[in-house]
């Protein structure tokens, strides 16, 4: 079997055997995610690999979260929906 060192205090000393590996410490990162929609195209998608091939097609970068639940959230309350009405309007008054 191989073993492996390390200098320790300018000594070489051997690494201790680590424990065998069983299914439960594997690890491994799937391709499969929630359906998210693209935020450009508006297409769903189930395949990691597939959204990030189509944000590279369109030059686009990767970057956020924003869509973590897989769609934008709707304004919990009248209040937020009012707040985002107010920023559109001063939006348009400055771009006027």
């Amino acid at each position: 079997m191989r073993k492996s060192y390390r200098f320790v205090d300018g000594k070489l000393q051997e690494i201790a055997e680590p424990s065998e590996r069983t299914d439960a410490n594997l690890r491994f990162s799937s391709d499969d995610m929630a359906p998210t929609m693209h935020p450009a195209t508006g297409e769903v998608f189930t395949s990691k690999s597939k959204f990030r091939a189509k944000t590279r097609s369109l030059g686009m970068v990767e970057v956020g979260n924003e869509y973590a639940n897989g769609f934008r959230e709707k304004p919990d309350s009248r209040a937020e929906a009012a707040a985002k009405e107010r920023r559109i309007t001063m939006l348009r008054e400055y771009l006027d």
